[in-house]
């Protein structure tokens, strides 16, 4: 997270709306195809931008967006699911389908998933209602248990991508190959 708070700074300066728009980067190792957000009613320390440093003391809270297309999820779940061997993700018809070769309980086994995307509290993108096939053969007594905590969360914003609070995820809209999530966005507190 390149950007914090430091309100034990002074707060004289204000800031009534900081906009902030992203294209094309990676934050440890999620691609990111766009962010933006619009945060109201800020305050920065007025001493220092005299000294030619912008430090903000406070945020607000505001709308926020970012978006994530397939080839991103798909490299970044390659680089942080060591159960995932080889993987294809595709995101049509609002769902996610994930196809590929996963090393589960010492075991590799071929997979397909066909899922929603969903939020689980407010920072965790999870798999939910996970149509599962192992082997070609299409699993309903739950024995796709191990496959599914394995990759759950697909993503949990402050411990994979170490956001401290930045976002809380409230939609997320699959379409045209890539996966928009929008919410509330703040610059949180330098930890």
């Amino acid at each position: 997270m390149p950007l914090f708070t430091d309100p034990q700074l002074s707060q004289r300066g204000r800031l009534a709306r900081l906009v902030l728009s992203l294209r094309d980067f990676v934050i440890r190792d999620l691609p990111v195809v766009e962010l933006s957000c619009d945060l109201p009613n800020n305050r920065f320390a007025l001493g220092l931008l005299r000294e030619g440093k912008v430090c903000l003391t406070k945020s607000g809270e505001g709308k926020g967006s970012v978006t994530i297309d397939e080839d991103g999820l798909e490299r970044y779940i390659l680089a942080r699911f060591p159960a995932a061997q080889k993987i294809e993700v595709r995101f049509d018809k609002y769902k996610l389908f994930a196809k590929g070769t996963a090393m589960i309980a010492l075991i590799r086994r071929d997979f397909e998933i066909i899922c929603d995307l969903g939020i689980s509290e407010k920072r965790k993108l999870v798999i939910a209602n996970p149509i599962t096939f192992i082997e070609g053969k299409r699993i309903r007594d739950g024995s796709d248990g191990a496959l599914l905590r394995a990759f759950n969360p697909v993503l949990d914003l402050d411990r994979d991508l170490g956001l401290h609070g930045a976002f809380d995820m409230e939609s997320i809209l699959i379409k045209d190959g890539r996966a928009t999530i929008t919410g509330a966005a703040r610059i949180p507190v330098r930890p």
